[in-house]
């Protein structure tokens, strides 16, 4: 697979491989998310949290993504959902394992937040 931009780093060429691959996908269901700014920084997010898990296995970094894109938990959650609904053939196990955890350690920060 052909890099999006030489000069930069290979993780980020990855981010922006698998955004523009999952994008492409998900734009044939034609919500009107995509039109939301809040959908591409979070699909965005979604695909930093698959690459850096791939290329970092067994050293999970979340909730790192949150702070970093400035996102609540409850978007988060809600990308991590419809990518691995959608998506779910073209990403491995362990990946959708990963997201899994996540979603489920996310779900319980919007519990907590929630109750409190």
């Amino acid at each position: 697979e052909q890099a999006i931009h030489p000069n930069i780093d290979p993780q980020v060429n990855m981010i922006l491989f698998f955004f523009f691959q999952f994008f492409k996908i998900l734009i044939n269901l034609h919500l009107q998310i995509f039109y939301h700014e809040m959908f591409h920084k979070t699909l965005f997010a979604c695909c930093t949290e698959i690459v850096i898990f791939a290329s970092q296995p067994g050293n999970p970094r979340f909730p790192w993504v949150l702070d970093c894109f400035g996102l609540e938990a409850f978007y988060f959650y809600k990308i991590i959902e419809l990518v691995v609904l959608t998506i779910r053939e073209r990403l491995s196990r362990d990946v959708i394992k990963h997201l899994s955890t996540v979603s489920v350690f996310y779900t319980s920060l919007i519990y907590l937040l929630l109750s409190s």
